[in-house]
């Protein structure tokens, strides 16, 4: 699984994006920072997801506290062999 975000910032800001299941808890951070420097910033993660088997997760961005982004993410079904 892969992707990027891009955001700028204005302020020193603390960041933070991590996947969560679906009854809310963190199962994958990929990206945490609580010093994040004003200007624009680029972040690309890719990490091999098939451990995880649930449906769907949640991927938020938290901004000092704040939930700012919540996306919901349909896993692909994998082929069972056997």
């Amino acid at each position: 699984m892969g992707g990027e975000f891009q955001y700028d910032l204005y302020e020193t800001r603390s960041i933070t994006i991590a996947m969560f299941d679906k009854d809310n808890i963190v199962v994958r951070e990929l990206y945490k920072n609580q010093e994040v420097l004003p200007g624009p910033h680029h972040l690309k993660f890719n990490f091999d997801a098939t451990a995880f088997e649930d449906e769907y997760y949640f991927v938020k961005v938290i901004d000092n506290g704040e939930i700012v982004i919540n996306m919901k993410i349909d896993m692909p079904e994998r082929r069972r062999d056997g």
